[in-house]
């Protein structure tokens, strides 16, 4: 059997031939390049002599062959060849990173829906985001330096393979969870002497008879009263499973930026580097945009995909957070099969002698290269420079107010507490419609005046200046936006409690403040109802009043997102609806405007910035 033919490809043909997808052979010794590839003698595969006039590549150094040719292992079929060029890798690439980035995304999306699943608190929700950052940081300093010393497509691959990965480890944590969640009943009673009935959702807070639930065994008890929750065990298992998996994700994220970067630099020329590097970037941007858009739509179904018969703007909803980490997850683990089939280099053998220059750690005169710690002095060093150095770190100091605006996690748990009439999916839609969409016009802007104006690092510097002040400008103003925060009344006089913002933190902190005096229990207004102070769960009654519970309204029965049976609401229709009264209030879309201002202006020094760095 003839054994196929491979060929080394020349950058300087590829743009005659203007062709992205089509590979070159390399020019014969005739046309002068016959000392350019003598100079990699000691590590030589290539014969002279092929039948076509070009250089064809012995098979007897496998590791050699592995460099230049498509596949892995034995697998090096010769179609796989035509697509060893640039044009394919950053369409591929392009396509994993766009599903990566998503997939970091749609994360912040879920957090509302993370934190009533497994009744999470806001601290450890947070926590949940900071492991994405942690697994980033212990890595991307070394992935960065040792980037030159690895096999790039491989080691994108792999990345994009374990962020996959990642995803699916994540669904355990419903898979484990999924029966208990289903199992909880919720007692549902129609008078005294009444019975209970199961249910598929944790449907409670009703108001029970309390003689009844005293008469009752410990076992029994919270089946009766409706408060069933997930053992602390299986929580604990399952937040231990979450945090695993997003520190995963931010470290097989750490490799993206330096791996790309050197590749693409080491096999295009170099006034194309920025052209490849930007159309992986620009199809990036869309993954959030993705994410936002799916996560929204996974939140308007319910968790176990099954119809439990409420509404999305009912506090019980729980949205399929699971759904999309299950899809991006899957996506991305196919989408890294063909990059790691790519070969380390993609250009012709006089180009190599100088990319093999550049690496750290390899010897001259043929020397075998040394090992990945051997210059890890070299690598503290180097880091121990860059932290010295006057221009660099304030630059990317600077960074921090620019990407504060456009990558605000908290968003989707802040916008339902600053404007608590809007269904759980808005914040969702909200995010990616301004600011995905205001940043990416914000960065082509803000490039084009750059370009346009030929603005110096200086020019630059007062032009983040006056960007950095319109954006505080416009925070301040949707900070300033909000609704009225709501009444919730636990008795029938005119006794109720305030919940309102804590503006000092982002984190979603209530505060509970009893606006007139007198005693403000519940057992009073609910007497022989079994009620419990602290499990917040509010209804709007017919009279347009705000209940804390249905159990302090005094709600005994239930019919899918209704409560009727209702003692203490004043009116002819005694019925009340899970949620809060939706408020006389039209500040949300001002305050989408403010910030679609915030998001646009941040985003408009970033060309600017990316400037200062590089002069």
């Amino acid at each position: 059997m003839t054994k196929p033919t491979y060929y080394l490809r020349d950058e300087e043909t590829d743009a005659e031939n203007n062709s992205l997808f089509q590979p070159k052979p390399l020019r014969s010794k005739d046309d002068g390049y016959e000392q350019d590839l003598s100079m990699a003698v000691n590590q030589s595969f290539i014969t002279k002599g092929s039948d076509d006039g070009g250089e064809k590549i012995s098979e007897d150094d496998d590791s050699e062959r592995d460099n230049i040719v498509c596949g892995i292992g034995p697998f090096k079929p010769s179609c796989l060849q035509r697509f060893k060029t640039i044009g394919w890798f950053t369409f591929l690439y392009a396509f994993a990173g766009l599903l990566t980035s998503a997939l970091n995304t749609f994360v912040s999306s879920q957090i509302t829906t993370l934190e009533r699943y497994f009744n999470f608190s806001s601290t450890v929700s947070g926590f949940l985001m900071s492991c994405n950052d942690f697994g980033y940081l212990l890595t991307t300093l070394f992935m960065s330096y040792y980037s030159r010393r690895v096999h790039i497509p491989r080691g994108l691959g792999l990345s994009t393979f374990i962020f996959g990965l990642s995803g699916i480890i994540c669904v355990l944590a419903f898979a484990i969870t999924r029966d208990e969640h289903i199992s909880l009943t919720t007692f549902t009673s129609h008078g005294p002497g009444n019975t209970t009935s199961a249910s598929r959702s944790n449907f409670q807070y009703l108001c029970v008879n309390q003689s009844l639930v005293s008469n009752t065994s410990d076992q029994a008890r919270p089946a009766v009263s409706g408060k069933q929750e997930m053992s602390s065990g299986l929580k604990h298992l399952a937040l231990t499973i979450l945090a695993v998996g997003l520190a995963v994700q931010g470290m097989a994220k750490s490799p993206r930026h330096s791996f790309l970067g050197t590749y693409i630099d080491d096999n295009v020329s170099k006034t194309e580097t920025t052209k490849y590097i930007g159309i992986i970037s620009a199809s990036g941007i869309f993954g959030p945009a993705i994410a936002y858009v799916l996560g929204g739509f996974f939140s308007r179904i319910y968790v176990t995909l099954e119809d439990p018969e409420i509404s999305v703007r009912d506090p019980r909803w729980m949205g399929a957070w699971w759904l999309g980490f299950l899809v991006f997850g899957g996506a991305a683990i196919v989408a890294a099969l063909p990059l790691i089939c790519f070969p380390r280099y993609l250009k012709g053998r006089r180009q190599l002698q100088g990319v093999e220059s550049k690496k750290k750690g390899v010897a001259k005169d043929g020397q075998s290269p040394k090992p990945l710690g051997y210059d890890f002095k070299g690598f503290l060093k180097s880091l121990w420079r860059l932290l010295t150095n006057p221009v660099y770190l304030p630059i990317h100091l600077s960074y921090l107010p620019v990407y504060l605006p456009i990558n605000f996690s908290c968003i989707p748990v802040y916008l339902p507490i600053h404007f608590y009439c809007i269904p759980v999916y808005l914040p969702i839609h909200f995010s990616w419609s301004t600011n995905i969409l205001s940043a990416a016009l914000g960065t082509v802007i803000g490039g084009f005046v750059v370009s346009k104006l030929k603005l110096s690092p200086t020019s630059c510097i007062k032009f983040v200046l006056v960007c950095t002040v319109l954006t505080s400008l416009a925070m301040g103003c949707g900070l300033a936006l909000g609704c009225d925060q709501p009444y919730i009344y636990k008795s029938p006089e005119d006794l109720a409690i305030s919940l309102f913002l804590n503006y000092r933190s982002y984190i979603s902190l209530w505060r509970i403040l009893s606006v007139s005096g007198g005693d403000s229990s519940p057992k009073r207004c609910v007497a022989g109802c079994d009620c419990d102070s602290q499990d917040f769960f509010p209804v709007c009654g017919a009279d347009n009043r705000n209940y804390f519970s249905p159990c302090h309204a005094g709600c005994r029965n239930i019919q899918r997102s209704k409560a009727g049976d209702i003692d203490l609401v004043s009116g002819s229709n005694h019925t009340a609806q899970a949620g809060l009264c939706t408020p006389d209030c039209g500040n949300f879309y001002p305050y989408t405007i403010a910030m679609f201002l915030q998001s646009f202006t941040a985003c408009l020094s970033i060309m600017p910035n990316f400037v200062i760095y590089i002069r």
